[in-house]
């Protein structure tokens, strides 16, 4: 295992947040596109902290973002959630295939539990 070391500690000793491993679909958007555009990304981990997603819009370094995770319920250990928040590029990479992967510090988040339909209720 490779840590990378910072004022004499590893990495993984310096986070403060717990990460876990999630593939959950989200949308972002970017001030870049004053927020009006939204990216389809996937998440692959998720603190509360932070969240590194994989997308195909490039992200810059430094950039404002919004998001919301659909939270699936055994990731959440009740009704299947909606995540929204806010937060700023921290570290961006090309991965393949013309996809980007980026992390963004959490600044301000929300949990909604999404209510289940009503099987009664017309649509």
């Amino acid at each position: 295992m490779n840590l990378q070391k910072k004022n004499g500690k590893t990495k993984d000793a310096r986070r403060k947040s717990v990460r876990f491993s999630l593939k959950a679909q989200a949308s972002v958007w970017s001030e870049q596109s004053d927020f009006k555009e939204s990216l389809e990304a996937v998440t692959e981990n998720i603190s509360s902290a932070g969240l590194y997603f994989q997308g195909s819009l490039p992200q810059e370094l430094g950039s404002f973002v919004r998001f919301e995770v659909r939270l699936p319920s055994a990731f959440v250990g009740g009704p299947e959630g909606l995540l929204r928040g806010s937060g700023q590029v921290v570290r961006k990479q090309a991965l393949e295939n013309e996809r980007i992967g980026f992390a963004a510090r959490i600044d301000r988040y929300e949990f909604r539990p999404l209510a289940k339909a009503d099987p009664q209720e017309d649509v």
